[in-house]
């Protein structure tokens, strides 16, 4: 059977509790995913995954993430989530 190529599908995390660690260290370690961001309330959460997913950028407000668009391009900013325009996989999930 050959073997098929794919575009991991983007990623990020809203919400840093119990679930929404263990979604974001989920996420980072599949290879159909990419994980590109994390919101938290507290920087503190941020922090501390901080050395277990370096590399992810995390903002401690969802306006400032939506103003980071390097990390974002293509995204619109909804009243809960955001969703791609771009017509590649891409959402963000929450965790409490």
């Amino acid at each position: 059977m050959p073997q098929k190529s794919f575009k991991p599908a983007r990623l990020g995390v809203i919400g840093l509790g119990r679930f929404g660690r263990l979604h974001s260290l989920t996420v980072a370690a599949l290879a159909e995913a990419e994980l590109v961001g994390l919101v938290a309330r507290r920087q503190a959460s941020l922090d501390a995954l901080a050395g277990e997913l370096p590399g992810v950028p995390g903002w401690t407000s969802l306006k400032e993430a939506e103003l980071s668009s390097r990390f974002f391009p293509g995204f619109h900013w909804g009243p809960r989530a955001p969703f791609s325009i771009t017509g590649e996989p891409a959402m963000f999930v929450g965790g409490s």
